[in-house]
């Protein structure tokens, strides 16, 4: 039985309506009519709408189980724990809960949970109901399928939560051979919730399992939290224990929820582990974007986090999934992710697809001002594809982002190290993001950056390895934006590993900043990496910026910085691939390198750039009789550049040097790119290089001669493209060892055709006394080329410079515009007729004499031949309002040399510390060091801020409750409560907001609500809960019930007065209305209307005058 408080409002009433329910309505009325304070009369509205529902919101104490069952027939009760109580086995859920139940911190032990219906919990549905400081202890074990399942309640509509805890233990085994629908929703603390508000307030602290059999199409929402959420708001929900689900179903599993419509606030997730295999078949077939499996530290899938953290170091997830550390899919919709961060080590192993970021596996709506740290690794374990598989899976990593499709704005990774491997298939591997993938509008990434040790693409045909965005990808030709953003390494890597290289077709890209982008425009961002290494077969490309730049993508304002190597080796072993038809001629393969961008094609456009590189080394292996052309390229700038643009660039390299065995291998180098191609151009371009070498190494074969071109300003010209008001300067002399260049040119070592104008090249060959101009010429094409003002340095001992071509037609139509000039020469002006080295032109003479070229957004004077140049800042003319430098604003620098170079001031690391990049090495704040400003070491407490004090002796900061970092910078609950609470330790770096006693919690943080409250917790403005026997009042007070109600004589007594002055009312007001009746029938007896009397009608044709019309009466 239900023990009431010892004084009630009225007897208990059955669950049928009285047969004198109009007469106690009717005194109840007068009750309110004669109350001294109106405060009362909201809690008696609900008191007669409770009645006419025939439930009443009485107060009870329950002490026993047998009570707890009681809220069967009292729904609606305001309940209080006066007791722990012990639920005994295979409970059957309560089966509707609409009132209140405060448990008063004590606890409800629960071991097992009958769910015959499909629905498990200590209540089956809870309506608009109001739960606080209640713990419930599970050890429970359930052996049977379930529809929705939650230790509190299966389901919940609009519930209130406060100060709830969940703990223990909970095992679910299911055999869904027969779902029995098509999604099944589990959570730790309530199976499915819908709510139009916040919903907050619940701590779960679980080691939880979850199994199931049989069905490979059912859809599983599991969280430690919820299993499923529509609409609402999860605010203030904290997960701490462990997480593991096993079985061919198709998950969506989460830290705090499984799935949610809606936004996750100020939570937090902490699981010291999260593990998801999905056996069977179905683990191993389809595609990451069908979400059959999605796995998140905080949600599966969900529309925005914010303000919310997670820990997890084991996130562990097999099967073709999509998978993220705070988040695995973040939905399209209005609602903004912000304000967030994760620590997470991922490691993800599957037969097929994988998208996976250290925040989000796949986003499609905004991100704002979020972290991740910690590492990521994902695996493919697939099978060779048949020649007849067009598409095979795809492995898609970044330390913050696997996929994104939205814009990002104000976010880092801090990855230690990112690790994308397919054995047979593709590997997409990004420092920030894996695919940029644009599907119906554009997106746009800034403000943020990525640093980490290592981003490793490794794939069977090919993989992308990038130390920012591995790859794009357009579903639409929409193009995309990134600027503002940056990205240090210290290794990226790409390279292929495919197990059978005699029939497969491989390549592999590395770049220090994105790695292959199609219909993307990219400004003000750069890229500072330690190595960049490429390691392919066919294909094998290096550039410190940029791998393939294609279709319409730009890049401005921009540059790079190797530190210590590019390195870039391909293997040519042979010439087929699946698929490839043996009727036609053998496909032209090509590897190589460049300081800044390896190829710029199909319209793509390069200005303002810069980049710089202590060495780039190409090696290539091939055999002799192989089949078609193996192109090598080699550019202090470029490597490619075909139907594309480069303009207003510069490159400046220490050491370039190509290595061959193979006289099938076709070498193109030159100090500002190896190969322009097919209308492509080199404008306002500048590149030094101190030391350059060309090598081949093979016994069988001495001194070949190899095709290509050697170039001293460009490789090889062809195809109608143009190299204008350029520079080239080699410190040293171009060493070339055990072969004979069949094209080598001062300038171009080989023109097929185009045009050649405005150039200055300081450029010379050891061991070759007099190079032509043009190593090589395409005589059927010479007519279509062209050149002007070229000139070029005199190397011969003879004072003779000799012919500039190998074409006399070519050399008598421009002997005049060709000119070989020697060193001193070079640093007067008079000696380039026609250029202009006035201030407001592109050339200019630096301090040594040497020409350079003004308005590149790198140095003030790149002639000088240190490698530490002073920086210029850059120019924004030309560039778009939105993507200027804003060199005050958004750039910082330490200085006006390279060596400190710009950097993002925005750029901070997760423990608070900013994070002042260079070249190679971090400047920090004061106090912070290592490579992440990390660590921290205190001398005074005010290093502390003012969440801690310092210990002197081990130079740590002692943070207080709530705070935490190495500065005790941040602290757990935002805002410390505005104030208006304490932030409270609930678990191992779980904190909470608990108000005082006169604010109310909304959205992790605490407003003033009841002012004058005493008794009892504030839920909201004037709303709260009291401690028994006191009553709220509805205003956000508690008071005793004598000061509510009256006696039961009392009341009698007044009724017996009520009754009488009723009764005589009653027969004055019946005296009143015969009164008033028998004067009305009067009146209308006197003055009844008859045709007889003054009426008339008037019909159709009467010719009555107006006027003496208007002078009748009508009564």
């Amino acid at each position: 039985m239900l023990t009431s408080t010892p004084r009630t409002l009225m007897a208990m009433p059955s669950r049928k309506l009285s047969k004198n329910f109009l007469t106690d309505l009717f005194r109840t009325i007068v009750v309110i009519s004669i109350c001294h304070s109106t405060k009362m009369l909201k809690g008696m509205l609900v008191l007669l709408l409770a009645g006419a529902l025939a439930c009443i919101p009485r107060q009870v104490i329950i002490n026993d189980e047998e009570e707890l069952r009681s809220l069967v027939d009292c729904s609606c009760c305001v309940v209080e724990l006066g007791s722990d109580i012990i639920l005994s086995e295979n409970w059957e859920p309560i089966p509707l809960f609409t009132g209140t139940l405060n448990g008063r911190g004590r606890t409800i032990s629960v071991s097992s949970l009958a769910s015959s219906d499909g629905y498990g919990g200590i209540f089956r549905h809870l309506n608009q109901s109001r739960i606080v400081n209640l713990r419930i202890l599970a050890n429970t074990a359930i052996v049977d399928d379930v529809t929705y399942f939650g230790l509190l309640a299966a389901t919940a509509t609009d519930p209130y939560f406060n100060q709830v805890v969940v703990e223990g233990s909970l095992s679910i085994t299911a055999a869904l051979n027969t779902p029995p629908v098509e999604s099944i929703s589990i959570g730790g603390a309530l199976g499915y919730l819908t709510a139009v508000g916040y919903v907050s307030d619940i701590l779960v602290k679980l080691q939880m399992v979850v199994a199931t059999t049989g069905s490979a199409t059912v859809r599983l929402n599991i969280g430690m939290g919820v299993g499923l959420v529509e609409n609402a708001t999860l605010s203030a929900v904290h997960v701490t224990g462990d997480l593991k689900v096993t079985g061919p179903a198709r998950f969506t599993v989460g830290g705090v929820v499984g799935n949610s419509t809606g936004v996750i606030q100020d939570s937090e997730s902490y699981p010291a582990g999260l593990t998801v295999v999905r056996t069977g078949t179905a683990a191993t077939t389809g595609f990451s974007y069908e979400l059959d499996l999605v796995v998140g530290g905080i949600a599966g899938i969900c529309g925005a986090i914010q303000s919310s953290r997670g820990t997890i170091p084991n996130l562990t997830v097999v099967g073709i999934s999509t998978v993220g550390g705070a988040a695995g899919y973040l939905a399209r919709g209005t609602s903004v992710s912000s304000s967030s961060w994760t620590n997470a080590t991922i490691k993800v192993t599957s037969a097929g697809d994988i998208t996976a970021g250290g925040f989000v596996g796949w986003s499609l709506s905004p991100i704002r001002n979020c972290t991740s740290v910690g590492s990521l690794s994902i695996h493919t374990e697939d099978e060779p594809l048949s020649p007849d598989v067009p598409v095979g899976p795809e492995t898609a990593g970044g330390g913050f982002a696997g996929r994104v499709s939205a814009d990002v704005d104000e976010c880092y990774a801090y990855p230690e190290s990112v690790v994308c491997i397919s054995d047979h298939c593709v590997s997409y591997c990004g420092g920030f993001i894996g695919i940029f993938h644009r599907q119906d509008s554009s997106i746009v990434v800034k403000n943020s950056a990525a640093v980490t040790r290592l981003v490793n693409a490794t794939g069977g045909l090919y993989g992308i390895a990038a130390g920012f965005l591995s790859r794009t990808e357009n579903e639409h030709v929409h193009s995309g934006a990134i600027y503002l953003c940056a990205a240090h390494g210290d290794v990226i890597y790409a390279s292929e590993s495919g197990k059978d290289k005699a029939t497969s077709w491989k390549s592999s890209i590395s770049a220090g900043f994105v790695g292959y982008a199609e219909y993307l425009q990219i400004g003000n961002t750069y890229a500072v990496t330690n190595k960049v290494i490429s390691n392919g077969y066919a294909f094998s490309t290096a550039a410190g910026y940029g791998g393939s730049l294609r279709y319409r993508s730009t890049i401005q304002d921009s540059f790079s910085v190797v530190n210590m190597a590019l390195e870039i080796s391909a293997s040519f072993f042979q010439t087929l691939y699946p698929g490839y038809d043996k009727t036609q001629g053998p496909d032209d393969t090509l590897t190589g390198g460049a300081s800044f961008v390896a190829e710029v094609y199909r319209n793509s456009f390069i200005d303002r750039c810069y980049g710089k590189a202590e060495s780039i080394t190409l090696t290539v292996n091939a055999f002799n009789d192989i089949e078609g052309n193996r192109i090598a390229l080699l550019g202090g700038l470029s490597m490619l550049t075909m139907t594309g643009k480069l303009s207003d660039s510069f490159a400046d390299v220490k050491t370039m040097k190509l290595k061959t065995n193979s006289t099938k291998v076709q070498p193109h180098v030159g100090t500002i790119g190896g190969l322009v191609s097919s209308l492509g151009a080199i404008d306002d371009c500048w590149a030094r290089v101190s030391e350059t070498t060309v090598e081949y190494s093979n016994s069988q074969i001495l001194s070949p001669q190899l095709d290509g071109g050697i170039g001293g300003l460009i490789g090889s010209l062809r195809l109608g493209s143009t190299v204008s008001n350029s520079i080239a300067y080699q410190t040293k002399p171009i060493i070339i060892n055990g072969f004979t260049p069949k094209n080598l040119g001062s300038v171009v070592g080989y023109l097929h055709d185009g045009v050649v104008r405005r150039v200055i090249v300081n450029v010379s060959f050891r061991d070759v006394d007099a190079p032509r101009a043009f190593g090589g010429l395409n005589t059927s094409n010479i007519n279509t080329a062209m050149v002007g003002q070229v000139y070029y340095l005199k190397t011969a001992t003879n004072q003779n410079c000799g012919d500039p071509t190998p074409n006399d037609s070519f050399n008598t139509r421009f002997s005049d515009q060709i000119r070989c000039i020697d060193s001193a020469a070079m640093q007067q002006d008079g000696t380039y007729d026609g250029i202009d080295f006035s201030d407001d032109s592109i050339f200019a003479r630096g301090s040594t004499g040497y020409p350079y070229l003004r308005n590149l957004p790198t140095l003030k004077d790149p002639s000088r031949e240190s490698l530490a140049d002073n920086l210029r800042e850059p120019s924004a003319s030309g560039v778009t309002k939105e993507r200027q430098w804003n060199y005050g604003k958004v750039w910082a620098g330490g200085g006006d040399t390279f060596n400190y170079c710009p950097h993002l001031q925005s750029f901070q690391s997760v423990r608070g510390g900013k994070v002042y990049v260079t070249p190679g090495k971090f400047n920090c704040d004061s106090g912070y060091s290592d490579a992440f400003c990390s660590t921290f070491q205190c001398t005074r407490n005010g290093d502390c801020n003012s969440g801690g004090k310092c210990d002197i002796t081990s130079g740590t900061c002692q943070c207080s409750p709530g705070f935490y970092g190495s500065s005790c910078s941040e602290n757990f609950c935002g805002s410390n409560c505005d104030g208006k609470g304490t932030c409270t330790q609930l678990d191992s770096y779980v904190f909470t907001c608990v108000c005082d006693q006169t604010s109310y919690k909304h959205g992790g943080t605490c407003y003033i609500g009841c002012t004058d409250l005493k008794d009892g917790l504030c839920v909201g403005p004037g709303e709260a809960i009291c401690n028994m026997p006191y009553i709220s009042t509805g205003t956000g007070m508690c008071v005793s019930s004598d000061n509510l109600f009256i006696s039961e004589g009392k009341l009698r007594s007044k009724q017996r007065t009520i009754t009488s002055m009723t009764v005589a009312l009653a027969v004055l007001s019946v005296a009143v209305v015969v009164g008033v009746v028998a004067l009305i029938v009067f009146l209308l007896r006197n003055r009844k209307m008859t045709s007889k009397s003054n009426y008339k009608k008037i019909q159709l044709n009467d010719s009555l005058p107006l006027e003496t019309h208007s002078s009748r009466s009508v009564l």
